[in-house]
């Protein structure tokens, strides 16, 4: 797979050979779309759990992300991102100065509760990508989303893009959250969840 547009396009992303179910081309284009049509890309610091291949990370990094932070517990995903970490950081678009990226092996979970509040709004994500795998369960979902909001590590315009099968139950947000808009393609629904309570 490679990365579809912004000043990494066609940055190739490794697929481990198992365990992982990358985000289709045409759910990651209707997402990125809408992500910029509400100027959600630029100057945007991002945290993608479940990374995988971490395209969406890269791909938000490549359209104006100045950083990005991709957790994946699994070896193989982890040794992937990694590898691609190193690779971008070696092309002629990457600009030390102003990008960061950084990968953690860890589960999402566990990555979550050993969050701390930051002392800086700066330290905040702005936009968050949950794509777990199809069998993580809807209650650990929600919970997970629970946790992130009692963290206060999600900025004040915060957007979560959160993706599901179309099977399962439609999530429930953490008070003061609410999903704003929500699309299917084929197997799987986008949601997108914002805010409705200011901080």
């Amino acid at each position: 797979m490679r990365l579809i547009s912004g000043i990494f396009k066609g940055f190739e992303v490794k697929a481990p050979h198992a365990g992982t179910r990358p985000t289709t081309d045409r759910a990651k284009e209707g997402i990125f779309s809408h992500l910029a049509s509400e100027n959600m890309l630029d100057g945007v610091a991002v945290l993608d759990l479940f990374a995988g291949t971490g395209a969406l990370g890269f791909e938000a990094l490549s359209r104006g992300a100045h950083s990005v932070v991709l957790v994946d517990n699994a070896p193989q995903a982890y040794a992937l991102l990694s590898d691609a970490v190193r690779r971008i950081r070696k092309l002629k678009a990457w600009d030390s100065s102003r990008m960061q990226v950084n990968v953690e092996r860890v589960s999402a979970e566990k990555f979550v509760t050993r969050l701390e509040a930051p002392a800086e709004p700066s330290d905040q994500w702005d936009l968050v990508f949950l794509d777990p795998p199809y069998a993580f369960s809807d209650e650990a979902f929600n919970q997970l989303m629970a946790d992130l909001d009692k963290s206060g590590k999600l900025s004040r315009v915060c957007e979560i893009v959160a993706e599901r099968s179309s099977r399962t139950a439609i999530p429930t947000p953490p008070q003061g959250w609410s999903i704003e808009q929500s699309k299917k393609y084929g197997e799987t629904t986008i949601y997108y969840i914002v805010r409705t309570e200011s901080l």
